[in-house]
């Protein structure tokens, strides 16, 4: 809420410069108990804001936009409405072959085929607050984080690791607290382990991802259990719909 709050102050008290506040994912604010009585009280907020003189571009998915539409049909009035298209399941496993080699490259990792679709699926199935690809991006993302920090046996990377999850979250409370100077002295320290985990990190062979590497890596962050199937049981699946066509 108070960042929401500063938000909204900076943008209509700025007078040196035209600001727009950029809302991405309005949709996060739709069961959240922001400023009391949950997301109405919210969007009550930004629609008096908006009055004052703020302006705003915001972002949102399809179906939280039909929600939107449902429970806050006031809020769109202030809003100009364009519609986007989002990617599906088959052109977003296009984007991540496509930018396979940035992931490896940013993690030091061999990617195989399989781990695609097992992310694409899953995506699709379980994260509900993002659009294709956006989701499917994070999903890897966190998969392939997941697994390098499994799969790492370097000495100390684990010690600078949570030294820079310190610094980090040390950094949240300088930027609530306004210590803008506090803000830079530490994100001097966080650029100098940047500095040091890409020596660490360009100085090893590349990991090697499996099947099971990933579905144990997904299973963990998205709280489902998944079993790898063989091949054969790959095949007889995709052939027992067409057999039992053939018996009806």
């Amino acid at each position: 809420d108070k960042r929401m709050t500063d938000a909204f102050y900076v943008a209509l008290n700025n007078d040196s410069f035209d600001t727009i506040l950029n809302i991405n994912n309005l949709g996060h604010y739709l069961d959240r108990d922001c400023y009391g009585n949950g997301g109405y009280a919210f969007m009550n907020v930004l629609a008096t804001n908006i009055e004052d003189g703020l302006r705003v571009i915001a972002t949102t998915t399809t179906g939280e936009f039909k929600t939107i539409e449902e429970d806050f049909p006031f809020i769109l009035d202030y809003f100009s409405i364009i519609k986007i298209l989002e990617f599906n399941k088959e052109q977003t496993k296009e984007i991540l072959m496509d930018n396979c080699n940035e992931f490896e490259k940013a993690f030091n990792v061999n990617i195989p085929e399989c781990a695609f679709d097992i992310i694409c699926d899953n995506a699709d199935k379980y994260i509900k607050d993002l659009p294709f690809p956006e989701k499917a991006i994070r999903l890897l993302d966190e998969v392939s984080s997941n697994i390098v920090s499994k799969k790492n046996n370097i000495p100390n990377l684990e010690k600078i690791s949570n030294e820079a999850n310190t610094l980090k979250l040390e950094l949240a409370e300088a930027y609530e607290n306004n210590d803008y100077q506090r803000c830079d002295e530490i994100n001097t320290k966080l650029s100098s382990i940047d500095i040091k985990l890409n020596k660490i990190m360009s100085n090893r062979k590349p990991i090697e991802f499996t099947e099971s590497d990933i579905l144990d890596s997904v299973s963990g962050i998205i709280g489902v259990k998944m079993t790898m199937i063989s091949s054969e049981q790959k095949t007889f699946l995709k052939e027992m719909s067409s057999e039992i066509k053939k018996t009806t």
